[in-house]
């Protein structure tokens, strides 16, 4: 009965071929919408990209060099077990290659063709070509569910290859997201729904399940909702599968994404989300249909964008135009079109309750209306979940899809042949001509070419070339998801075979992290550097690596880094590291008097932050974490103590007192109470056992912190402030 109904929304019988089937060869009509996808591609993105040895349209953008060195050093490395794990490509927080977002469907084959391939062979030209083509394949056979003519189909197909959500992964702000253009594993999923037979389901539906999760995260989520809804629909709404084949599906998918999952590394983590970008900052806004964010020369942008265009979900004009005359319809036939729409959804009913469920939560608890928003407040344990799919906007490209077929059925179902050819190819060209000033920008930054040699410029001492030689790894100090000039020392490791954890993630293990720079403190105030890494270090490890470091090992500021690297004082064929360069444990020993400022004025003040302080101001430097570490070089001559001045943050009549434990060198001082801004002072006199560390280290640790944002009008400052250092003295 279910199949009888859903037959009334179709003018014509359905082709009853497959996505994966191959066409019959009496037939040639497929190779239409192929030619007009490969069409699409080179005028939205041209012929370099396809060159599968040129990175220099990659090279330069955040994310593309996230995916294209991903991808360069799981190539590179050893087989595992999972299959997809990346050791080389974060060391201490190596996760798998579905973290550097490499697409592990193209990753994994392509690692067992290494041997055979260039040296710097990539394959996300050739993706993106293949999304194009697939693109306009599956619309061409969803349309054909609805109309017979090639021409209506191939306008339709248009519309589709010109849709701006998909463009704009080309080149985002932050640079590509070649697996989010993969919009063609979606329209699969449409078409398994609105396809009029059931043949070859499981089959079907598990091979797609599988490539999408081999693609990417989001995809996948979006095919697992689409299938869950059509799973139901047939077992509950239209009755024609048998629970015992509905559950026999679930089975083999869980059993096949599960399998699937766990090869390629999703679970080589426990991914950690950053809050402060959680669900809802990456929401859609209700009118975002219509707003262009600079993607249209007539509509202008009228809502705020979101935060950094992730919420972006403009249709493009030649959509909105065809959807005028959609809407024409419905006074031409009104109840025949509505008549269809009410069958469809009462065949549908679960994929209704889905896309109203896509649509609030793609736009989220913190909803815009153009300009205006507001914020509604969900549970705690709600959020949490949701974070799982932050960028929320991105579980509206189904709807906006089904939208889009909706307009088409109308036009081919209202309209002669002649009327809906014509309004159709007007659109096509107000949907293309008018979206260019969206892709023809991209177009042009993706020609614009750059060379691997560009992101070693900063490494241009002639130690970087010697180093190689001598050791395995290049390790930066602190272990951080995508650090100051990552991509720099990131290219140069790859570039002579050393593993790095200069790396860019999708997400993190945060207990990873905090595990690997436990070590490298340790390492660093003990001096126990391993022998075969070459370490990079902020400022604030400086004072303790040149007070614990053992005499073979060469510190020196090279091209404006700091390197530490073990045994190079006793290597014999070590080439010797200009003496202007190197750095010695008197370079930041203070004289007795001598003030040390730590506002920003202060060339060295970096030095001594060694935790838990915010940026400098013009007079000092707050702390901003529960505790906050000073490390300090022991001055050249006998010092009796060293005087500390600095502000408190306590507001009169909200916020009284700072109550801080002081701890030198890891062992308790004294207890502090501060109920005073200005005019703080302490002296940490030195008993003959202080002096025995190589360094002074000295702890706070803040038992009241509190936030200006809280307790003071019109400061909208969300630091945990504590104490704000101002000056030091050794005397």
């Amino acid at each position: 009965m279910g199949r009888e109904r859903e037959k009334n929304l179709i003018d014509l019988p359905a082709d009853d071929l497959d996505p994966v089937m191959p066409v019959q060869k009496r037939d040639p009509s497929f190779l239409y919408p192929l030619l007009l996808g490969a069409i699409a591609f080179f005028m939205v993105i041209g012929f370099e990209p396809l060159n599968p040895v040129n990175a220099g349209w990659i090279l330069g953008r955040l994310d593309p060099t996230q995916h294209y060195l991903g991808w360069l050093f799981y190539r590179n490395s050893e087989w595992t077990f999972p299959i997809g794990l990346n050791p080389l490509f974060g060391q201490d927080l190596s996760s798998s290659i579905v973290y550097s977002d490499s697409i592990p469907l193209l990753a994994i084959p392509f690692k067992l063709l290494g041997p055979l391939l260039p040296e710097r062979f990539h394959y996300f030209g050739i993706w993106l070509l293949a999304c194009f083509l697939l693109q306009a394949w599956l619309t061409w056979k969803i349309l054909g569910l609805y109309s017979k003519s090639i021409s209506l189909r191939l306008l339709g197909c248009g519309l589709f290859l010109f849709f701006p959500p998909m463009l704009w992964r080309i080149n985002t702000p932050a640079g590509g997201h070649s697996a989010l253009v993969g919009h063609f594993l979606i329209l699969w999923a449409l078409y398994l729904i609105l396809r009029p037979t059931q043949n070859k389901r499981t089959l079907l539906w598990v091979l797609l399940l599988s490539l999408s999760v081999l693609t990417h995260f989001y995809i996948f989520a979006i095919v697992v909702l689409l299938w869950l809804a059509d799973l139901e629909n047939h077992l509950v709404v239209q009755r024609d599968i048998s629970v015992q084949k509905g559950l026999r599906e679930i089975l083999l998918s869980l059993i096949c994404v599960i399998l699937l999952t766990w090869q390629v590394g999703y679970f080589a983590i426990s991914a950690s989300l950053n809050n402060d970008r959680g669900y809802g900052f990456f929401g859609m806004n209700v009118l975002g249909l219509f707003d262009s964010q600079d993607w249209s020369y007539i509509l202008e942008s009228r809502t705020n964008p979101s935060s950094w265009g992730e919420g972006f979900a403009y249709v493009g004009l030649g959509v909105i135009v065809a959807g005028f005359a959609a809407l024409m319809s419905l006074f031409i036939q009104s109840s025949g079109n509505i008549g269809c729409l009410k069958a469809f959804f009462k065949n549908h009913r679960y994929l209704l309750a889905l896309i109203i469920f896509l649509t609030i939560f793609a736009i989220s608890n913190r909803v815009g209306i153009g300009d205006f928003s507001f914020t509604y407040p969900l549970p705690a344990w709600l959020l949490r979940i949701a974070d799982t799919l932050r960028s929320s906007a991105r579980l509206f490209w189904p709807v906006h899809y089904l939208l889009m077929i909706a307009i088409f059925i109308a036009i081919v179902r209202t309209y002669s042949h002649k009327i809906a050819l014509a309004i159709l190819g007007v659109c096509v060209l107000i949907q293309a001509a008018d979206t260019s000033k969206g892709w023809l920008a991209n177009r042009a930054q993706l020609a614009h070419y750059q060379s691997e040699d560009i992101h070693v410029q900063k490494l241009s001492n002639s130690f970087w070339s010697k180093a190689p030689s001598h050791y395995r790894h290049l390790t930066l100090v602190p272990s951080v998801n995508r650090p100051p000039n990552w991509e720099n020392f990131s290219i140069y490791a790859a570039s002579h075979g050393l593993t790095t954890n200069a790396v860019h993630m999708a997400r993190i293990d945060l207990a990873k992290q905090d595990e690997s720079n436990a070590r490298l403190n340790q390492q660093i105030d003990s001096g126990s550097f391993n022998q075969d890494t070459l370490y990079i270090v902020e400022n604030r490890f400086v004072i303790a690596a040149l007070a614990t470091a053992p005499e073979n090992t060469a510190i020196a500021k090279i091209d404006t880094f700091n390197v530490i690297a073990p045994k190079w004082n006793d290597c014999s064929n070590c080439p010797p590291i200009d003496p202007k360069l190197i750095l010695t444990r008197d370079r930041y020993a203070s004289k007795l008097g001598e003030v040390i400022s730590f506002a920003n004025s202060s060339p060295n003040r970096s030095y001594y932050f060694r935790s838990g302080w915010s940026w400098s101001e013009d007079w000092g430097t707050w702390s901003d974490s529960k505790n906050a570490t000073l490390n300090f070089t022991w001055p050249q001559l006998s010092s009796k103590l060293l005087n500390l001045q600095f502000d408190t943050f306590v507001v009169k009549g909200k916020h009284l007192v700072q109550e801080i434990d002081v701890k030198v060198n890891g062992v308790f001082y004294k207890k502090i109470f501060l109920t005073h801004v200005y005019d703080n002072e302490l002296d940490i006199i030195f008993t003959p056992e202080m002096k025995k560390s190589k360094y002074l280290s000295i702890e706070f640790e803040m038992h009241n912190l509190a936030r200006p944002v809280d307790l003071i009008e019109d400061r909208p400052d969300h630091r945990k402030l504590g104490i704000g250092v101002r000056t030091a003295i050794f005397k």
